[in-house]
């Protein structure tokens, strides 16, 4: 009878052995199945089907994945410009393979740690752009332009038309064979234009240029829309 006894408490020890040797399998089992943690687009795969992984001390990459609904952009902009730049101001930007089709979005960050190139120190600003379209692809080279000020519906005249003095500034209109000289109200200033706020009304005739240039240039105040700019070249 205790010798039965004793059979039986080692047939229950070696089920129980058995039940955790099965759960011991289960895990190892449940280390065969992969699982993307994002939803996205396979970018690359490392690993092809019957390779071996060494996985004892590290975990192998077996393929990355993308999610291309949201690119960022980076952007190195000198240290010069950085003052300028905010978080939340309109980016402007086109790819090299599209120059006319501008995208729009606004600037999400300034990583603080710069890449100095030649001597010249560069800040890399973050710029996320929608791209539900995936016609954006990464290492893509771009012109961005960070859009400082706007306005629309204004007053423009060539900047070689006005001159800026210490007592304020002065557009050139032409009066008979002679030149008069009217104060104007500055707004917006690009490389181009000057926005005109008083002192001009539309259709008034200005000089632009010098007696010394070939001949002169006249042209015409109009309405449109002046937007400075700082520029910057960079990849995705």
């Amino acid at each position: 009878m205790k010798i039965l006894k004793a059979k039986i408490e080692a047939t229950r020890a070696q089920i129980k052995a058995d039940e955790a040797s099965l759960a011991g399998d289960k895990v190892s089992l449940g280390y065969t199945s992969l699982f993307a943690p994002i939803s996205g687009t396979v970018a690359s795969i490392s690993v092809r089907e019957g390779q071996t992984l060494n996985a004892t001390n590290s975990a192998p990459v077996v393929m990355k994945i993308s999610d291309l609904s949201v690119m960022t952009l980076r952007v190195e902009v000198s240290e010069a410009d950085i003052p300028k730049l905010e978080k939340g101001m309109d980016v402007r930007f086109a790819t090299l393979g599209q120059p006319d089709k501008y995208r729009w979005s606004t600037l999400a960050k300034i990583l603080p740690t710069p890449n100095v190139v030649n001597d010249v120190v560069l800040y890399q600003v973050l710029v996320d752009v929608d791209n539900k379209d995936h016609s954006l692809m990464e290492a893509m080279s771009t012109q961005v332009f960070f859009v400082e000020e706007s306005a629309q519906d204004v007053l423009l005249v060539p900047l070689a038309a006005v001159r800026r003095t210490p007592r304020g500034a002065f557009a050139r209109i032409p009066a008979g064979n002679e030149e008069e000289r009217v104060k104007v109200e500055l707004g917006i200033v690009s490389r181009t234009h000057a926005q005109i706020r008083a002192g001009l009304e539309l259709g008034d005739a200005v000089i632009a240029g010098s007696e010394q240039s070939s001949g002169g240039e006249q042209a015409r105040t109009f309405g449109n829309t002046s937007t400075p700019r700082i520029g910057g070249r960079r990849g995705f």
